[in-house]
């Protein structure tokens, strides 16, 4: 059995997309209480959460729908824009 808790069920999405700096999509549901279940309905429970964030990232992607989201970590430039650079500065010269 699993003793009572509150649970904040996290989804998140690594899309392959048209971008060259990879992406991670968040999504935190509400907090899911878990009293004195047993441990398998605690699992379903949590379970469900987390494919209906995983369902709500999924649309947001299919419809392009980035106003939800916000910037947590500012990558730098990629090394294929640092290679593309160079080869063009090779091209020139």
């Amino acid at each position: 059995r699993c003793t009572d808790a509150v649970v904040v069920p996290v989804a998140m999405r690594y899309p392959m997309t048209a971008e060259r700096r990879p992406e991670c999509l968040v999504r935190i549901g509400g907090p899911v209480e878990v009293r004195g279940s047993p441990a398998s309905a605690a699992t379903r429970t949590l379970e469900r959460a987390v494919a209906t964030g995983l369902a709500a990232i999924d649309e947001d992607l299919l419809l392009d729908r980035r106003d939800g989201y916000r910037v947590a970590l500012e990558g730098g430039g990629s090394v294929a824009d640092r290679y593309d650079r160079r080869a063009r500065r090779k091209a020139v010269s």
